[in-house]
């Protein structure tokens, strides 16, 4: 089981699903996908959970593949406003989602190995290929895009 997080509001949800659609389509072992998502209309009225029907449809989609294939929301609103209400990233170019990541150790729900993607990759090869690496002597890992190198890993010292 390929465990993966993504992480958004109601607005990214085409991004989620043609990210998932790409998943699918190339990877072979079951994948676990959870969203955390919050309501963050405080800071911006767009800033919505992602509703159950969508994640509902996200289900359908990725089990239409393999029933083994899973998507849960956790909706992490009080968890976020306790860590980060008011934090200075609230206000930065890109959305308070983005933080939504480092609550991850937080959720009991949440498998210790885990692999997030930002909501906006798609995915080219099979993820069990990134998701199978061993990176337990690394502080973080990352692979090389189709279009552009990111930066790899990072030896713990």
């Amino acid at each position: 089981m390929i465990n993966l997080l993504l992480s958004g509001n109601e607005k990214v949800f085409d991004g989620a699903l043609t990210q998932l659609i790409s998943i699918k389509n190339r990877t072979k072992e079951p994948v676990h996908c959870y969203i955390f998502t919050m309501d963050a209309t405080r800071i911006k009225p767009e800033y919505t959970v992602i509703s159950d029907e969508q994640i509902e449809f996200l289900n359908q989609v990725m089990k239409a593949k393999d029933e083994r294939n899973e998507v849960t929301k956790i909706d992490v609103t009080n968890l976020y406003e306790q860590e980060f209400k008011n934090c200075p990233n609230e206000g930065a170019y890109c959305t308070p989602y983005t933080l939504l990541r480092l609550l991850a150790d937080k959720i009991a729900e949440v498998p210790e190995k885990l692999l997030y993607l930002d909501i906006d990759m798609m995915v080219a090869d099979d993820l069990a290929k990134l998701y199978d690496i061993d990176v337990s002597d690394y502080e973080y890992a990352a692979v090389k895009e189709k279009y552009r190198m990111l930066v790899c890993k990072t030896r713990l010292y």
